[in-house]
């Protein structure tokens, strides 16, 4: 478990996607919160770049179809993010309601 590779973690955390029995070792997590944020920063640096480079109008076009893949994303990606951390719970010897708490509280932060 210890010598996997970044994308065997990443794969893992999708396969048990609804397999909220059992734990998720720290790498686990951690890769897939990386891999699953770049694709984040990357749209943010495109949506920048079009803001500084291109005209207003490309940037409405561009930027609203890239947003609704981001959103998209944002929607598939919360299955896989609650299922690893109530595992990870799990691992450090927690209730898995412990994770729900918080990523609800977060949840009600932001809006």
């Amino acid at each position: 478990m210890m010598n996997d590779r970044l994308a065997e973690c990443y794969a893992r955390a999708w396969r048990k996607t609804f397999d909220y029995k059992g734990c998720a070792t720290c790498k686990e997590f951690w890769s897939f919160i990386l891999v699953s944020t770049l694709p984040f920063l990357f749209a943010g640096a495109v949506l920048l770049v079009l803001h500084i480079w291109v005209d207003l109008w490309v940037i409405m076009f561009r930027g609203i179809g890239l947003a609704s893949v981001m959103s998209f994303f944002s929607v598939i990606i919360i299955f896989p993010f609650m299922s690893l951390g109530i595992r990870r719970m799990h691992d450090i010897g927690r209730s898995g309601w412990w994770f729900g708490f918080l990523f609800i509280g977060s949840v009600f932060y932001f809006l």
